[in-house]
């Protein structure tokens, strides 16, 4: 503080020289500090569009280029939205419709066909059965006439319809 103070004391000039000098030190500083902190964020700007582009081994060309075809891309994109072959589409989206209606239609005549053909084959073995019960019928008949035939004939004509039975 002895340096201070005598400093202070000295002439005027010598204290305007050291004002000047410390607002000139700390100005530079002030300076150097701003320029380092503008540099640092622009690098760290840079870094951020390399990692993003360059970390990939992806130059800022080929990014361009690839952002060039996505507009072309959505151009073509919208030309063909607009474009009559999606009215084509409609159409055939509805005809498709139409045809699985249809489609839908003959799978249902179809299963119905098939529960037919199924009843028709359960009428078909009962007929069979009927016809095999018929024909038992017919000759459980025949068997009773005979049967009858020999009740009411005399004993000797039984004897001989059993005598030509137990041949036949």
């Amino acid at each position: 503080m002895k340096y201070f103070s005598a400093a202070l004391q000295g002439s005027a000039m010598f204290f305007t020289l050291l004002v000047s000098q410390v607002i000139i030190v700390t100005s530079l500083a002030l300076t150097a500090l701003w320029l380092y902190l503008k540099r640092m964020r622009n690098e760290d700007a840079s870094e951020a569009e390399d990692s993003m582009g360059n970390s990939a081994g992806i130059s800022k060309e080929f990014l361009s280029e690839l952002q060039q075809k996505i507009a072309t891309l959505e151009k073509e994109k919208e030309a063909y939205l607009n474009s009559d072959s999606i009215q084509l589409l409609g159409a055939e989206k509805l005809r498709t419709e139409e045809l699985q209606k249809i489609n839908q239609v003959t799978e249902d005549k179809l299963k119905s066909l098939e529960t037919r053909i199924l009843d028709y084959e359960v009428l078909k073995d009962e007929i069979g059965q009927l016809t095999q019960y018929k024909k038992e019928n017919e000759k459980l008949k025949l068997e009773l006439e005979l049967l009858q035939k020999q009740v009411s004939a005399p004993p000797n004509a039984q004897a001989a319809a059993r005598a030509t039975t137990a041949v036949g």
